[in-house]
């Protein structure tokens, strides 16, 4: 099983960010499946079946890319559902379940959400998608080995707490098992 396939069982949040860094490698491939295949398939040693599945997902992830024309920047339109299900269920959360473990979260994420959103400019005002950026924003920076202040940590603590639970929530519902309350609040 594939690596992507696993996160993507296990964990939707741990999915999409892991498909946000695997999108930057075969972009800093050039789309290249020689180069994906020198760089990043070879060194992990696979056996002859693993390699052969491996190359098939990159090159259907390229093919994807081309398709899509997100060469340069951007995400498939399959991980743009999956957060689009993470922000239905971010509001079923908060508006119908009123689930107050999770409303908790989300208002500690808030402030800080509205403080990136200004940063970024507007460019990305559905909140989860936000919050799943900075977070991949983070990863990278520690990938290079950049300092992060303090202030930066702690916000984006707020989001991965936030979206742990969320996680948590959608494998709930993908499982059958989140269930609406026998009343209600609202």
């Amino acid at each position: 099983m594939l690596e992507a396939d696993k996160k993507r069982k296990e964990n939707i949040v741990e999915y999409l960010l892991f498909m946000f860094h695997t999108l930057d490698i075969i972009r800093s491939c050039q789309l290249n499946l020689e180069a994906i295949e020198k760089r990043v398939v070879n060194p992990t040693k696979p056996k002859p079946d693993e390699k052969v599945e491996l190359m098939r997902w990159y090159s259907t992830l390229v093919e994807t890319i081309e398709s899509e024309g997100i060469e340069d920047r951007g995400i498939p339109e399959e991980l743009k559902e999956r957060i689009g299900e993470l922000s239905y269920l971010h509001r079923v959360l908060t508006n119908v379940l009123q689930r107050k473990d999770y409303i908790e979260l989300w208002e500690k994420a808030l402030p800080n959400l509205v403080e990136l959103e200004q940063k970024a400019g507007g460019a990305v005002q559905n909140p989860i998608e936000l919050a799943l950026n900075a977070v991949y924003g983070i990863l990278v920076l520690r990938i290079k080995k950049q300092e992060i202040s303090d202030e930066t940590i702690a916000a984006v603590q707020t989001f991965t707490l936030m979206l742990a639970h969320l996680a948590k929530a959608y494998n709930e519902l993908r499982d059958g098992t989140l269930r609406l309350p026998t009343t209600l609040d609202n």
